[in-house]
């Protein structure tokens, strides 16, 4: 075979092959290693080994003793969140979640097997395991008690409490206690098993519920209530004494020793004894939250509230160290991706975050400059607002000149530079926003000699109230998609005295610069229009009333309804004419043949609280950034690679290009089917002879990914045939060794 001559496109190609291979394709990959959620169970199994559970990311989980982390995030489901964490050694442990059941793990965290599921009358409780094998659940709604002896295979009924009953706690398979609400004047009480759930006897009443148990070495027991401090127990239940009054809701209570531990309670306080409860002593914390500890005194503790964040506490307590005082973890607002390996992202409190190896190592500068109003061209030459001013750097921020003044079109209490965006070298806009005690007003500004000098647009929104009454409107996806041509949607509501409130959506679009500005609802034959994105002058889609997905081609003159939505999008955002990504408050959808199909995805965020904005180099090089440090990035347009994956829709037959293409020496193809049927893709060579099955098998409806291997194979031109009942089509791809 000749040597292969390395041709501007294949230099392209190859460039992007060895970016691919850097990622796993599995969809979204987060290359920040860094989460910031709260943490509401934990566990030391040895006194090097730490797991944590809490927030959105399944089990965070440290060797080290808490200077190094890694995160466990491949559950199921953790939008709720998990609660309760019991390990049984470094391997086997359970862990639950009210609304989402409970699972457990054989293989220290890796991955993880549901073992109870929730439905509407029976959401987690409380869990109690003995040992791996034998454990207790308490459900909630129906508040029954389940017992399994066979690691969660099965279940079996011990009991059906007629109480309100909040929690259990077991320290052997016959002996437990649970704790009761009793409805009046938020009190409770404890009562307590000797035959393993099939009866109960009282034991104490206390004046708020139990929040945790603990068992001591000398079998001891602790009990936590919400707000009234810490009780003991010396005689298995018989009797209580009180060890400590503190309102403990905001915290936790951790066991070092037999005489040693900590309470953590509101205000940002810990108490901590040696002497077994005689005595305590007070310290401060960064926030509220929870203190985990092994029984060599290390401690960790999670900050809860606006602090969020891993601290390790030495045993002395006169230093508390942030473990990641040192990473990426701001609110991320924008990013500028200029190529295959570069890119900023830009977050609050002034800092950038910068790339030139794909997001392999990140580094996080300070500029001074405000992110909310940040472009950049390329790598040097950048615009950012800094208070009032617009600034230009040439050397990548590390310097800045005033280009520009802008004053408040009103003597407000707030001023605000956002959304700056160069169309040119020298055309841009920008949004600026004022507000006072009862009104807000925002203004688009353009320039056309590069930030000099700035002009109205023509488009502005005003809002205001008092008492009863209040009117509001909002510049909803403004977008000139060139020096003449804009589009934008202005939202509007008004509450009346009668509490009653309007709203309404005009599109708006200018072919002059902003001169004048004309509605485009009658053309669009709607009054409901919630968002848009533009491609070019013409070619743009919108999302309408009852979830209608629209499209048009001559700059609004005239709109085709592509689909219909599942859910109404928050976000519109279009990669080009066929790849658009339609974003919601639940989930992400993605389309690769302008709206005709969708496939969902969920690259393991919370859309209410995680994500910011979504951006792509091209179809299939994206990032997702969010709050929290979150950096997301995928190779494959989102999709996960996978051999069949019927949730996907399909209204009609499609075969897509496979990617990549050309290829080396994987590829992969996805393809729609609208009905069930029998269902065939093979490989042809130049000659039309078969090189290779892939499908040959009775699919569902919906759309499905398969890859293809020419490790065998010699480079050249190849075709693949998706055949069905009613639907035949070919296409090219090339193998390029």
């Amino acid at each position: 075979m000749k040597p292969l001559k390395l041709t501007p496109v294949l230099i392209l190609f190859l460039s992007l092959l060895l970016t691919n291979l850097s990622y796993p394709q599995t969809g979204w990959v987060s290359i920040n290693d860094y989460r910031s959620y709260y943490y509401l169970d934990g566990q030391f199994v040895n006194n090097n080994t730490i797991y944590l559970c809490g927030g959105f990311n399944g089990i965070a989980k440290s060797t080290d003793k808490g200077v190094s982390w890694v995160w466990k995030s491949n559950i199921v489901d953790t939008y709720n969140g998990f609660s309760d964490l019991q390990f049984f050694n470094e391997q086997n442990g359970v862990m639950c979640g009210e609304y989402i059941g409970v699972y457990k793990t054989s293989n220290a965290g890796d991955t993880w097997q549901k073992i109870y599921s929730t439905g509407d009358q029976s959401y987690v409780g409380s869990v109690s395991f003995i040992n791996a094998n034998t454990g207790f659940l308490l459900t909630k709604g129906q508040t029954k008690l389940l017992k399994t002896t066979d690691a969660g295979e099965s279940w079996n009924e011990i009991y059906s409490f007629s109480s309100m009953t909040n929690k259990i706690f077991f320290i052997n398979a016959e002996t437990g206690f649970r704790n009761d609400y009793m409805g009046n004047n938020q009190s409770s009480q404890i009562l307590k098993t000797t035959d393993g759930g099939a009866s109960w006897t009282y034991s104490y009443s206390v004046p708020f519920d139990i929040k945790q148990f603990e068992k001591l070495n000398d079998g001891s027991i602790l009990a936590m209530t919400y707000s009234a401090g810490l009780i003991k127990s010396t005689d298995f239940g018989s009797t209580w004494v009180t060890l400590l009054d503190a309102n403990a809701s905001a915290g936790n209570l951790s066991v070092i020793n037999q005489n040693n531990f900590i309470v953590t309670h509101y205000g940002n306080k810990a108490k901590y004894t040696t002497d077994g409860g005689l005595t305590w002593s007070e310290k401060d914390l960064p926030a509220n939250g929870n203190i985990f500890t092994n029984t060599s005194g290390d401690i960790i503790f999670s900050a809860g509230d606006f602090q969020r964040g891993l601290y390790k506490i030495n045993n002395n307590w006169n230093q508390i160290e942030d473990v990641f005082k040192n990473s990426i973890r701001q609110n991320l607002t924008d990013i500028k991706i200029f190529d295959y390996n570069n890119f900023y992202i830009f977050a609050d409190s002034n800092y950038v975050i910068k790339s030139t190896n794909g997001g392999v190592s990140l580094s996080k500068e300070n500029w001074g400059a405000s992110t909310a109003a940040v472009y950049f061209k390329d790598m040097n030459n950048g615009y950012a607002a800094i208070g009032k001013k617009i600034c230009r750097t040439q050397n990548a921020g590390a310097s800045w000149d005033t280009i520009s003044n802008l004053s408040p079109y009103y003597q407000g209490q707030y001023f605000e530079i956002s959304n700056m965006h160069f169309l040119t070298d020298n055309f841009a806009y920008l949004t600026i926003a004022n507000s006072g005690m009862q009104w807000s007003s925002r203004q688009i500004l353009f320039t056309t000699d590069g930030g000099y000098n700035w002009h109205s647009s023509g488009v502005s929104s005003y809002s205001s109230g008092s008492g009863t009454y209040y009117s509001s409107q909002s510049i909803v996806d403004f977008k000139m998609t060139s020096q003449s041509t804009g589009y934008y949607i202005l939202a509007a509501s008004t509450s009346s005295q009668f509490g009653q409130t309007t709203y309404s959506y005009e599109l708006r679009k200018t072919s002059n610069g902003g001169n004048n500005w004309i509605s485009l609802n009658t053309n669009i034959n709607t009054q409901k229009i919630y968002h848009i994105d533009f491609i070019n002058d013409n070619t743009g889609y919108a999302s309408i009333d009852s979830n209608r997905f629209m499209k048009t081609i001559d700059g609004g003159a005239t709109w085709i309804l592509k689909n219909y939505l599942s859910s109404s999008p928050e976000q519109i955002y279009m990669i080009d004419e066929m790849n658009i990504y339609n974003v919601s408050v639940e989930k992400f959808y993605r389309t690769r043949n302008g709206g005709i199909t969708w496939e969902v995805q969920n690259p393991g965020i919370n859309m209410t609280s995680g994500y910011n904005k979504i951006s792509f180099l091209n179809s299939d090089i994206g990032y997702i950034i969010g709050r929290d440090g979150t950096i997301l990035k995928t190779t494959t347009g989102g999709t996960v690679l996978i051999g069949n994956n019927n949730s996907l829709t399909a209204d009609k037959y499609f075969l897509s290009q496979n990617y990549p293409n050309p290829f080396n020496p994987e590829t992969k193809i996805q393809f729609s089917i609208p009905k069930n049927g029998l269902v065939k893709i093979v490989v042809y060579d130049m000659l039309g002879r078969e090189v290779k099955e892939l499908v040959n098998e009775f699919k569902q409806q919906g759309s499905y990914n398969v890859s293809f291997n020419g490790a065998s194979l010699s480079s050249g031109i190849y075709f693949y045939k998706l055949i069905t009942d009613d639907f035949v089509e070919t296409k090219k791809m090339i193998l390029v060794k």
